[in-house]
């Protein structure tokens, strides 16, 4: 979603490449900096890295730092910062955010390490991007839940609650799984009904079939945020505090269950149009 984004705003001035990394789960080490495999990146002005928490970007980053190459590595949440900045004697010399919160919390874990980099917020890009491919359309009283990655059988209870009242409320559930879930896990504990639909890497073509969406800590709720959607997340102890910080800045409600109900504690404020042109003036600069 980051490349499409960026691609759609920067491609009439510079030309995108994309490049899949491995798959989360093939172990991956960490490599000499001069070696070979990354002689591709030579060819590019300027290389911009995901931070997966996995040692993938990090072996790119040494290789940069060895070899002169400009590149940034962006953070697209506010959570894991430590996981995804572990195990390297340098730091990136520019990152790329999405909040100021992002920012704090580098800084603070790593106060002396991040000193010389320059971290840049150029917002949720995501957004702009999903506002033009998904404009918001009036859509059935379908709900999606969006799954967060952190705890399976919490987060399979609550789906259990969500089904219980669509069946009541004769509506259909969507449920969309984490890209670093097991689907089949998933499938394999819900039994198959009619008003039940389970995906995987499928929200932006489920997305027009709701009017609701609900989760627990995931961006994807921020991402059906920006395209109006009514976007509500459980706050509890599973949450993060910086989590629930961003969430309450962009607006999202929060809602509790009980039996056979959903309990919907705050309204969905607006969210804020994100300014191009400052978006632009920072990748520019940078660049």
């Amino acid at each position: 979603l980051f490349y499409d984004s960026l691609n759609f705003l920067i491609n009439k001035r510079y030309k995108v490449t994309f490049y899949k990394g491995p798959n989360f789960k093939k172990k991956i080490t960490l490599k000499e900096p001069k070696n070979s495999k990354y002689k591709f990146l030579h060819k590019y002005d300027f290389i911009i890295t995901g931070t997966s928490e996995t040692l993938f970007e990090k072996n790119i980053w040494r290789y940069c730092d060895t070899n002169n190459i400009q590149y940034a590595a962006f953070v697209d949440s506010v959570v894991n910062i430590k996981q995804r900045f572990s195990k390297i004697n340098k730091f990136p010399k520019s990152i790329f955010i999405t909040s100021n919160i992002t920012e704090s919390k580098i800084k603070k874990i790593f106060p002396i390490k991040s000193k010389a980099t320059k971290i840049i917020n150029i917002g949720f890009i995501s957004h702009i991007y999903l506002k033009k491919i998904l404009p918001n359309k009036p859509s059935q009283k379908n709900i999606l839940y969006v799954t967060s990655d952190i705890n399976f059988k919490y987060e399979l209870e609550i789906i259990k609650k969500f089904i219980n009242f669509s069946k009541i409320k004769k509506n259909i559930l969507y449920i969309c799984i984490h890209p670093r879930e097991n689907l089949e896990l998933y499938k394999s504990k819900i039994k198959n009904a009619a008003n039940i639909k389970i995906y995987q890497n499928k929200l932006l073509k489920i997305a027009p079939k709701v009017s609701e969406v609900f989760g627990v800590s995931t961006m994807a709720l921020l991402d059906m945020k920006a395209i109006g959607k009514r976007v509500f997340y459980y706050k509890n102890r599973m949450n993060k505090d910086d989590m629930h910080k961003l969430f309450s800045i962009y607006g999202l409600g929060n809602f509790r269950l009980r039996k056979n109900e959903i309990i919907k504690l705050k309204k969905n404020l607006n969210i804020r149009n994100v300014n191009n042109k400052i978006i632009l003036k920072n990748i520019y600069e940078l660049i």
